[in-house]
């Protein structure tokens, strides 16, 4: 029994099961499922060996769930709000399996973060790779770019870009520059550009030049600066994609128009940029 409590409360466990939890993130949803509930099973038998603790942190996913909950009073189809309900049951699995685990130290949570940036680079390699194929038996550009290049898993560009983006925060400013952490990073980056959500690339662009100025030597950013110029230019002065989504979103945002206007007709066009102020708007 001993033996076992060892193994339950060991904080390496609890790196791996986390970090597969969230490598399944991309993946079909069976993944994931399957992952959190070994986690929670981990967990709960951990208890035997432990005390739980819960924090004030943990009840705001919870609540969530209960406000998602709520939507069944107004549902015009209990049995599908229903399904989807169960599918959102992580808001609740996971705060309480985070509740009866042993409190895991900062370095357990930087190694889980590691082994999942380099996961998402590894995910870059692959579509990159996908992708470079068809480009060669099809001579089409197009598999290069958005929700195109995550189109074998049937994944939304904009939601993958958050987690490439997270992962390059982490390894440009919380790991050693190893050989390995380098690839990760050219493969993320290229891989962040190619998925072409403009305001993970700008928001991305942003915090990283943020955190260069605040943590780099200067001596370091000397050598940083022409890598970042060359990608800049690569993007502003070649006919691209990435570019022209960037030109689309600042000719076609007519931001008084949407701000001030009663009525936009059945095929108004919509950028990123004006539904979000248009939403925005709304709830004002």
């Amino acid at each position: 029994m001993q033996k076992i409590g060892n193994i339950v409360n060991s904080q390496q466990i609890y790196a791996v099961l986390i970090a597969a939890l969230l490598v399944c993130l991309p993946l079909p949803y069976a993944f994931s499922t399957g992952v959190l509930i070994v986690l929670l099973a981990v967990s709960l038998f951990s208890l035997k060996f432990h005390r739980w603790e819960f924090k004030k942190e943990y009840l705001l996913p919870i609540l969530l769930y209960g406000l998602v909950c709520l939507s069944l009073v107004w549902s015009d189809d209990i049995k599908a709000s229903s399904r989807g309900l169960e599918r959102q049951m992580a808001l609740v699995l996971i705060p309480l399996t985070f509740v009866f685990m042993p409190v895991l130290l900062e370095e357990t949570r930087d190694t889980i973060w590691y082994w999942f940036s380099l996961a998402m680079a590894l995910f870059a390699f692959l579509f990159e790779g996908m992708a470079l194929l068809d480009y060669w038996n099809s001579g089409e550009p197009g598999r290069f770019f958005y929700h195109t290049l995550v189109a074998p898993l049937d994944l939304n560009a904009i939601y993958v870009s958050v987690f490439v983006s997270l992962s390059i925060v982490f390894l440009l400013f919380k790991r050693r520059k190893t050989p390995m952490v380098l690839i990760a990073l050219v493969l993320l980056g290229s891989f962040l550009v190619l998925l072409s959500s403009k305001i993970i690339i700008v928001g991305t662009a942003l915090l990283v030049l943020f955190g260069i100025f605040r943590t780099f030597k200067r001596s370091t950013i000397l050598k940083l600066a022409p890598i970042l110029v060359l990608g800049l230019g690569l993007l502003v002065f070649t006919n691209n994609p990435v570019k022209k989504r960037f030109e689309t979103e600042l000719v076609a945002s007519n931001v008084k128009e949407v701000m001030e206007s009663k009525k936009f007709g059945k095929v108004y066009y919509w950028t990123g940029t004006t539904i979000r102020l248009f939403q925005g708007r709304i709830f004002s």
